[in-house]
């Protein structure tokens, strides 16, 4: 009889048990990521406000609709192939400078194909630059190329300040790296700098960039 009595006890402990119900489980809520702001409509300001905020891939995004739709204007078109050739300096890998590096030539020779221009001159010897950054020794060759394009475009303008500034930096870190006397081109930098202070153009952001490189390696020559 005692064991029946422990055994109805179990029992009627069991089915309470049973019946509570057992705790919810909360479910994970699902990783919503939030859509970034929209930029809207391309234009040259937004272009290069993102740019100096250090968005280069929509600031190229910007600079690339733009020159689709004016490819009369080749003001859009250059500043994509100076943003990707100034950003191809920087880059370390290999695979990814040299693509910046071709993609930004083959719009250069493309626009310069279509009449001499000396800021796409100059860009384009900057882009060489770019080249030469990988392997300076192995790639002295082109330094007669820089040399040649700076040239040619102060033959077109011979008052250019971006030309002269970038031949000048040019010759002077060229004889940092060989361990040669860089004063006999500082003089040009200074030229440079007072042909920035002349500059004048009546086109719509047409380049002025490069002061402030050249006063920072007029002060370099100083020292």
């Amino acid at each position: 009889m005692k064991k029946i009595l422990v055994f109805l006890c179990l029992l009627i402990s069991v089915g309470a048990f049973a019946q509570r119900k057992a705790p919810a489980v909360k479910k994970p809520r699902p990783n919503v990521q939030r859509k970034a702001p929209p930029l809207g409509k391309p234009s040259m300001e937004k272009a290069l406000a993102l740019w100096s905020k250090g968005d280069i891939k929509n600031a190229m995004m910007f600079f690339e609709k733009l020159s689709e739709e004016d490819k009369k204007n080749w003001i859009p078109a250059y500043y994509l192939a100076l943003l990707q050739t100034t950003n191809s300096l920087e880059v370390t890998n290999f695979k990814e400078k040299m693509d910046q590096i071709d993609k930004s030539r083959a719009s250069i020779e493309n626009h310069l194909d279509e009449g001499q221009n000396a800021e796409w001159l100059i860009l384009l010897a900057m882009n060489y630059e770019s080249e030469v950054k990988i392997d300076p020794l192995g790639k002295k060759a082109l330094a007669l190329t820089i040399i040649d394009l700076y040239d040619q475009a102060l033959e077109l303008e011979p008052q250019n300040p971006r030309a002269l500034y970038g031949k000048a930096a040019y010759r002077i870190r060229e004889a940092k790296y060989f361990e040669k006397d860089k004063t006999p081109y500082c003089s040009d930098i200074k030229k440079a700098i007072s042909a920035f202070d002349k500059q004048k153009s009546d086109v719509p952001f047409y380049p002025k960039w490069g002061r402030d490189q050249a006063e920072k390696l007029d002060e370099d020559c100083s020292k």
